[in-house]
């Protein structure tokens, strides 16, 4: 087990995402059906869905803010968009 740091709600609540160690999870609130497990393989400290909620934001200890589109992750597609600080 490892100390979750950070917990995200959609705008809507239907879906929840907290990071835990080098991991973010991600679940669907009805049932609490687990839906996208991505090792980033950095400490995660702070983590927002977009107001709209079309974009998962995670900022990390390596300095890179990575983004994914919600609706993969919501259908189990993992594809990220990382930025690295400058």
């Amino acid at each position: 087990w490892d100390l979750v740091i950070a917990v995200a709600w959609t705008p809507d609540g239907d879906f929840l995402s907290f990071s835990a160690g080098n991991w973010i999870h991600v679940y669907q609130q009805d049932g609490w059906k687990p839906l996208a497990s991505l090792q980033i393989g950095a400490l995660t400290h702070s983590l927002a869905f977009s107001p709209d909620g079309l974009w998962l934001a995670a900022a990390s200890r390596d300095g890179v803010l990575r983004l994914w589109r919600a609706a993969d992750l919501l259908a189990g597609h993992e594809s990220e968009h990382a930025l690295t600080a400058l």
